[in-house]
């Protein structure tokens, strides 16, 4: 019989070997991926203000120029907003315009925007009922 040759052992690995499995399985390309959880924060810029303006109807065709005040609840001296975001609807139901805002100016207590009907469907570009316009404005 034929001897066997000393072969010298191998230092063991000080770190564990990882399998390149994963133990997950893998989620179709058509399911949703699941929620989670979202910690709500206070802004570094400061907190958030919602306000309600209302607009009266714009028979015109052009744009309409609209001073809307954003002081209220925003303290005694408050500061220039790093934010304002809007959102329209019609005061009546079965509307479908849709509107832009562009911002003109922007102080510490008002907002002077510029409001479009954008609409492509329809040659009249005003509108008869009354807008009404949500601000949001952070800081």
């Amino acid at each position: 019989m034929a001897k066997k040759k000393a072969v010298p052992k191998k230092a063991p690995n000080p770190t564990p070997a990882r399998s390149r499995k994963s133990a997950k399985t893998k989620r179709p390309s058509n399911e949703a991926a699941p929620m989670t959880a979202v910690t709500a924060r206070p802004s570094p810029a400061g907190t958030f203000h919602v306000f309600r303006h209302e607009i009266d109807g714009n028979p015109t065709n052009g744009p309409l120029i609209v001073e809307i005040p954003i002081a209220a609840g925003r303290g005694d001296h408050p500061q220039k907003p790093s934010f304002v975001g809007f959102s329209a609807e019609m005061n009546e139901e079965h509307w479908p315009d849709q509107f832009a805002f562009r911002i003109i100016s922007l102080e510490a207590t008002s907002v002077r925007v510029m409001v479009s009907r954008v609409d492509k469907d329809s040659p009249d570009m005003g509108w008869g009922v009354t807008l009404v316009v949500h601000v949001l404005v952070c800081g």
